[in-house]
């Protein structure tokens, strides 16, 4: 899972189309503008990523692979795990 499409969706890019240049992206993410500019372009390229003249908006492909993730990591918080205690007595 790509870091760049947990940090737009936290940034509302599930809703709608956000404003953000890769100078910013990269300082958020700690890395250069140019390595956020290539990670963007390859998204896009992907499917994962609309970028447009209103900014840049998680695809319906990049959804379905955040929903994909949201499930994984929630069957892995939400596993109820049993422990029997005890001690086993013939008769």
């Amino acid at each position: 899972m790509d870091k760049f499409l947990l940090f737009l969706a936290e940034n509302g890019a599930l809703s709608g189309p956000v404003r953000i240049t890769t100078k910013e992206l990269g300082s958020s993410l700690s890395m250069s503008q140019q390595n956020a500019s290539i990670r963007l372009r390859k998204l896009e390229k992907s499917g994962f990523l609309e970028i447009t003249e209103e900014g840049i908006q998680i695809s319906q492909k990049g959804k379905e692979e955040l929903g994909s993730l949201y499930s994984r990591l929630q069957s892995i918080f939400q596993q109820k795990r049993f422990v029997f205690t005890g001690k086993i007595v013939k008769g």
